[in-house]
């Protein structure tokens, strides 16, 4: 069966350039193609895909509000978020707003079908130039610092499933807890090593190398 996939994006030239590239791709069928999020909503409750492929900044309604409203409809859509590095200071919204991964406008073709496969296998993806990107701007050049850290096993687990795109209800599964206890854990973990959201753990854990076996 093909995955099915809609493109919102403003920008006419990037759009059908996606487009011709996925259509490359025999297990995808893309079935929208949008100049914004309120057309992408206009959309959805006849023809539900099984990706979205959001940009951020767009006319009329954005991809923050779009991903909002779409999810309040339908929680079970996976949404990738097509980004700049510019648009840093929206990755905290997009991510409270419910989408499953970050892949940079520049990424591979190869790079954008690895996204896809992930959160098809309800996982989460992140474009490592972009987790690079974050670390510079929250670390810049200095050290590693989670050595000042004392982390458990447990914590360290939570950490590399976390990186590796699990979501909280396999997170569950592999260390026999609950959805609720793993949430409960994300939450300490990261007021303990001063992050807001998963990405940035990422970017801790691998600044710090607590992601290496």
């Amino acid at each position: 069966m093909s995955v099915k996939i809609a493109i919102v994006e403003d920008h006419e030239l990037f759009r059908e350039g996606i487009v011709s590239l996925l259509e490359k791709n025999k297990n995808y069928q893309i079935i929208g193609k949008f100049s914004n999020g309120k057309a992408f909503l206009e959309s959805i409750d006849t023809s539900l895909p099984d990706i979205v492929l959001m940009d951020i900044s767009m006319p009329e309604m954005d991809g923050i509000t779009a991903t909002q409203k779409s999810l309040q409809k339908f929680p079970g859509l996976k949404i990738l978020t097509l980004t700049m590095f510019d648009d840093y200071f929206h990755y905290q919204e997009m991510l409270s707003a419910g989408v499953k991964g970050f892949i940079l406008k520049d990424a591979a073709v190869a790079e954008l079908e690895n996204a896809i496969e992930a959160l098809l296998e309800d996982k989460t993806y992140f474009s490592n130039n972009l987790l690079q990107n974050l670390i510079h701007r929250l670390y810049g050049k200095n050290d590693a610092i989670a050595n000042k850290l004392a982390f458990t096993e447990r914590e360290l687990n939570l950490v590399k499933l976390i990186s590796q795109g699990f979501s909280n209800k396999d997170i569950a599964q592999k260390l026999f807890l609950s959805v609720k206890t793993v949430e409960s854990n994300k939450s300490k973990l990261f007021e303990k090593v001063n992050v807001k959201n998963s990405l940035e753990l990422m970017a801790f854990a691998i600044k710090n190398k607590l992601t290496e076996a």
